[in-house]
């Protein structure tokens, strides 16, 4: 983008943006007189030498509009909204590397006079044009958000002009995308139930719920609840309209159901909600097998004081409800039982080797105990006191002895190292 043009953008007055721009149509009409020779005939040269300036984009794809359109909604800015698309009026539907048209920016930064103008730009004063509205309304960006989207995110809570004026310009425009994250979906889970009442009047309930990764506008309520317990008005709302009975079992990619993580965020006024509707089932089970009360089981805390926390009361009402647990709590069943029967196994397996071992022991005590008692229990006995050797061995001297005596200490020595 030219740098003196994006510099007045941005800073300078709109006349001065008038007289630069204008000044450039002078010089691109004397570029058009000065080689008419060589002009293609029915070609609008002029045209062409003044927008290629204005087709210009910054680093991000910005164009000079995406740039009004971001830097304010002054009365200045929204001369030069109009000056631009005068001269470009292509820019208005450009996206740039996000995705992003000039609406999305107007209302990304809340600007609701430039979002008027740039819709009353696409209309161009004619309310027949309605359907080049509804083209700028809904387009998408790279996210898949419209400026309904931006709208909701960016505007402070309370405040739902832009949204106001974007539905009613296009009542269908909360259904898109068709899929991903939904207008309603967006603003149940910023907490902005207002704005999620607005959606919901001026769309005359037709509209999207789906949200991403399969959830829906209830899941988001749920989740909500876990940053702001007091925002439940979105799931009774939900649980006492029979219109929206469809949406309260529906599982996200998950398999979650509202319930589910209502158990899991551990929130008894938002499961209480849920579990009062005789329409929510309480079995149903996620990709993992859980119900549920295998959830709640899951999510009692440990110690003393266990019973007194909501977890507690939330798997006390589903046991007494009569809800079941899946086939998670089969798996692990099973898997504890084959846990317990190994480790029996394995005690089992240890206390053979504790009975060899002390069999073997005694055997070798024994055996060591008998063969030394043989060693001083000399075969033939000891002479008599009387006798001119006496006290020594009857066998003393002869080749028997030896030998008993031999064998004797090499049977101790084998029984000792057994």
């Amino acid at each position: 983008m030219d740098a003196r043009l994006l510099a007045l953008v941005c800073s300078g007055t709109f006349q001065d943006l008038e007289s630069f721009l204008d000044g450039q149509d002078q010089q691109a009409a004397a570029a058009v007189g000065g080689s008419a020779t060589r002009r293609p005939p029915g070609d609008d040269e002029e045209a062409f030498l003044r927008e290629s300036l204005l087709d210009g984009v910054t680093v991000g794809g910005d164009t000079v509009l995406h740039v009004v359109a971001t830097n304010g909604d002054s009365q200045d800015f929204l001369k030069k909204a109009s000056l631009v698309h005068t001269k470009a009026r292509s820019l208005l539907y450009v996206q740039n590397n996000d995705g992003d048209t000039p609406l999305h920016c107007a209302a990304r930064e809340g600007s609701f006079a430039m979002a008027s103008r740039l819709i009353d730009l696409a209309r161009g004063g004619d309310d027949a044009n309605a359907n080049r509205v509804k083209a700028l309304l809904r387009t998408e960006n790279k996210i898949k958000w419209t400026a309904l989207h931006e709208a909701i995110k960016s505007v402070p809570v309370g405040h739902n002009d832009i949204v106001e004026l974007l539905m009613k310009e296009d009542s269908q425009l909360a259904s898109f995308p068709k899929d991903g994250t939904s207008p309603l979906y967006l603003a149940i889970l910023e907490g902005r139930s207002f704005t999620a009442e607005t959606l919901y009047e001026l769309s005359s309930g037709v509209l999207s719920y789906s949200g991403p990764n399969g959830q829906n506008a209830l899941h988001a309520a749920v989740l909500r609840g876990k940053v702001d317990k007091k925002k439940i008005s979105t799931v009774s709302y939900a649980c006492k309209n029979a219109t929206l009975s469809w949406i309260l079992n529906m599982q996200d990619k998950n398999g979650n159901t509202a319930l589910h993580l209502a158990v899991k965020a551990g929130s008894v006024k938002i499961f209480c909600c849920l579990f009062r509707n005789r329409q929510v089932q309480l079995n149903l089970t996620n990709k993992k097998g859980e119900t549920p009360l295998d959830i709640a089981y899951q999510n009692i805390p440990k110690g003393l004081h266990a019973y007194m926390h909501s977890e507690a009361r939330i798997l006390s009402l589903l046991q007494y409800a009569g809800a079941k647990r899946g086939i998670r709590h089969l798996q692990d069943y099973l898997e504890q039982s084959n846990i317990v029967q190994k480790k029996q196994g394995e005690i089992d397996e240890m206390e053979k080797v504790k009975d060899a071992t002390q069999s073997l022991c005694i055997g070798s005590v024994l055996i060591a105990t008998v063969t030394f008692g043989a060693a001083f229990a000399m075969p033939g006995g000891y002479r008599a006191d009387d006798h001119t050797n006496g006290g020594t061995p009857t066998l003393a001297g002869s080749y028997k002895l030896g030998c008993c005596l031999c064998t004797g200490y090499l049977y101790h020595t084998s029984s000792a190292c057994s």
